[in-house]
């Protein structure tokens, strides 16, 4: 037998004849919980997604504009040393060019030259020449010792006295 309504469905047994309660109205609020919990949870998972995406750009922009700073202070670091061998090569030319000129003006024969015309100077004749024995000793060892001790002695006083005036 096919039920046409469902007016006569008990639930139960039909000795107690429990009484017929429609749970329409409940099935139709719990659905709507149901409902609103999966929407809940998915509005979750999406706000989810956005947080782990913004996240990883974030991350990406922070590594990029490191890597760009990185190269920033590569490439100036690397016009510093270009800047400092051209330097380097410009100080030795001037280095060899004075080397240049100390053996030009290192010759005996261009001394003799700028002695007799810049300086009036004449070579030495050899009854003008005076000889001296340097072998002799004209010095005396302690006084020079002592000298330097009372120089250093003064020396130590002054820093202490300026050390007593700032502290």
């Amino acid at each position: 037998m096919v039920m046409l309504e469902a007016k006569n469905r008990f639930n139960g047994n039909t000795v107690l004849k429990p009484q017929y309660e429609p749970q329409i109205e409940k099935d139709k609020v719990k659905d709507k919980k149901e409902q609103y919990k999966r929407n809940k949870k998915i509005q979750q998972k999406l706000l989810k997604k956005r947080f782990k995406t913004l996240r990883n750009i974030i991350i990406a922009f922070i590594i990029g504009v490191t890597l760009v700073a990185r190269y920033g202070i590569l490439y100036s670091m690397q016009k510093d040393l270009s800047n400092i061998n051209s330097h380097i090569s410009e100080v030795e030319k001037e280095n060899e060019n004075l080397k240049v000129e100390l053996v030009h003006y290192n010759n005996l024969s261009n001394i003799e030259k700028v002695a007799g015309q810049n300086l009036k100077m004449v070579p030495p004749d050899k009854d003008s020449a005076i000889y001296t024995d340097l072998s002799y000793n004209n010095f005396k060892a302690e006084n020079s010792k002592n000298h330097i001790g009372e120089k250093h002695n003064a020396f130590l006083e002054f820093f202490s006295n300026l050390k007593k005036v700032l502290f």
